[in-house]
């Protein structure tokens, strides 16, 4: 059993050895890679939200490394969401995260990149 986030309504207890649960999982994650590899052309119902301190660096080296991550290792990524990851940039930590909204206030997924002190 795995503890995961189920899309901001708390969380939920994942049996990763049910079937149905894995195809849930890949089909979660691939969403994910293929916002992710949009970038930088992200469209409504999606969103791309990069914080100021990102954009003071210079967001466009920042959104390639976003973009080429690939990175999960298990204490990242528990469920195999690949819906958050980290490096480093300049000496600064830079965080992204994807977030499931269901369609509420007119949004599927919004990907959040940021410093890491401004999480």
């Amino acid at each position: 059993m795995v503890e995961c986030s189920s899309g901001g309504l708390g969380l939920a207890y994942i049996d990763m050895e049910d079937a149905y649960h894995i195809r849930l999982c890949d089909t979660i994650a691939r969403e994910n890679d293929e916002l992710r590899h949009s970038l930088p052309y992200i469209w409504k119902p999606n969103a791309l939200r990069v914080t100021k301190g990102v954009q003071l660096l210079g967001p466009y080296l920042i959104l390639k490394k976003v973009k080429a991550y690939n990175d999960f290792p298990e204490d990242d990524d528990p469920c195999g969401h690949h819906n958050f990851g980290w490096f480093m940039h300049k000496s600064k930590k830079i965080f992204w995260t994807i977030d499931d909204y269901g369609g509420e206030d007119g949004l599927h997924l919004a990907l959040t990149v940021m410093l890491a002190d401004e999480w």
